[in-house]
C-alpha cells in the first residue's frame, strides 16, 4: 500500500482525491477481496492492483457518485479475483517450464527485474525514506501508522491521541511537504 501513498503523494493534482477514495473504500474493498481469496498477502495485492486501476482513470471516478463508486471497484475486484484465480491456474512451473492444465508447455516471458531496475528502485526507496525522515515528528508518525501499519485515520487519532482531523491534516501536510521535496508542486 506504501506504492499507493507515493503515487497519492507525487500527484499535486489527484493526490487527494486518490488517496481520499483509498481511505473511503479500501478497508471494505480488502474485506471482499479476502472473502474470495482467503489469503491475506494476496488479497493486499489484490486490492493494490485495483487502486492502479483507479488511478489510471482517476478522471472517471471524479464525477461519481460515492455508489457509483463502490460499483465500479466492486466490479473492479471481481474482475482481478477471476483474473488471480485465471492466473493461479493457468500454468504450472516444474523444473524443465511452465505448463497449462492440459499439459500443453507455454511460453512464458522473463518477469524478473533486471540488477538496473533494482537498483534504480533500492536507491528511489532510500531517497524516499530519506525524506521521510526529514518531516517534522508529528508528520512522520502519522504517515508511518497509516500507510505503513495500515490504520485509519480514527485508530491513527486514538493511538496518537489526537483527533480524526489533526491526524487528516497532518497527513495532508506530510504529502504536500513530500511533493516539494520530490520535485512536484505544493498546492
Amino acid at each position: 500500500m506504501f506504492l499507493l501513498f507515493l503515487l497519492s503523494a507525487l500527484d499535486p493534482v489527484n493526490g487527494d482525491f486518490f488517496s481520499e477514495l483509498i481511505e473511503k473504500h479500501c478497508d471494505r474493498l480488502k474485506g471482499y477481496v479476502y472473502s474470495k481469496v482467503n489469503n491475506e498477502q494476496d488479497s493486499e495485492d489484490i486490492v493494490q492492483d485495483i487502486f492502479l486501476k483507479v488511478y489510471r482513470y482517476i478522471d472517471k471516478f471524479a464525477g461519481l457518485s460515492d455508489d457509483d463508486v463502490k460499483r465500479l471497484l466492486i466490479t473492479y475486484a471481481k474482475s482481478s479475483v477471476a483474473d488471480f484465480y485465471r492466473g493461479n491456474k493457468k500454468s504450472v512451473k516444474t523444473v524443465d517450464g511452465y505448463y497449462d492444465d492440459n499439459g500443453n508447455e507455454l511460453e512464458v516471458a522473463d518477469s524478473s527485474l533486471s540488477p538496473e531496475t533494482i537498483v534504480v528502485s533500492e536507491e528511489n526507496c532510500k531517497m524516499i525514506a530519506k525524506f521521510i525522515e526529514n518531516l517534522p515528528e508529528a508528520q512522520r508518525v502519522v504517515l508511518i501508522l497509516k500507510y505503513k501499519f495500515n490504520h485509519t485515520d480514527g485508530e491513527t487519532a486514538k493511538i496518537l491521541g489526537i483527533s480524526e482531523q489533526a491526524v487528516s491534516s497532518r497527513a495532508n501536510r506530510a504529502r504536500n511537504s513530500l511533493r516539494k521535496m520530490l520535485g512536484g508542486e505544493d498546492r
